[in-house]
């Protein structure tokens, strides 16, 4: 493999050329890798039903804004992100709290256990984190 950087006295040509090549090689790389397989648009719309169902069940408990970007920034670091969605259980992922998503509901948990519910007091709940509607 070339030097990372090619000595000063190298010509113009020789760099870009270098840097075609590596250019080159990546891109093949990432051509070659398998495309992330998402679950089917069925099981998709269960996991999702089964969360939402759950989220309601417990009274619509709502992440800060801090929570969801905690959980977030996990989700991105993850072998299974791809595509902004989780390719384990298919949910979109997104920052924004009033999204509906696994991110901003409180009592959900990723579904390999890097991250998992949180637990409030029912006054704390109210403080912090508002009622829970749609659209805030």
């Amino acid at each position: 493999m070339p030097p990372a950087h090619p000595p000063a006295d190298h010509p113009p040509a020789f760099t870009n050329q270098l840097l075609a090549e590596r250019y080159e090689a990546i891109r093949a790389a990432r051509a070659a890798a398998p495309a992330p397989i998402m679950p089917s648009i069925l099981q998709r719309a269960g996991n999702f039903a089964t969360s939402a169902v759950r989220h309601v069940a417990a009274g619509a408990p709502r992440c800060t804004d801090e929570e969801v970007a905690a959980r977030h920034d996990i989700c991105t670091r993850c072998e299974y992100f791809a595509n902004h969605a989780c390719t384990k259980c298919g949910c979109p992922l997104s920052r924004e709290r009033a999204y509906v998503s696994k991110l901003s509901w409180a009592g959900e948990s990723c579904p390999v256990g890097k991250w998992g519910p949180i637990v409030r007091e029912k006054s704390e709940v109210d403080a912090r984190t508002g009622p829970a509607t749609l659209g805030e």
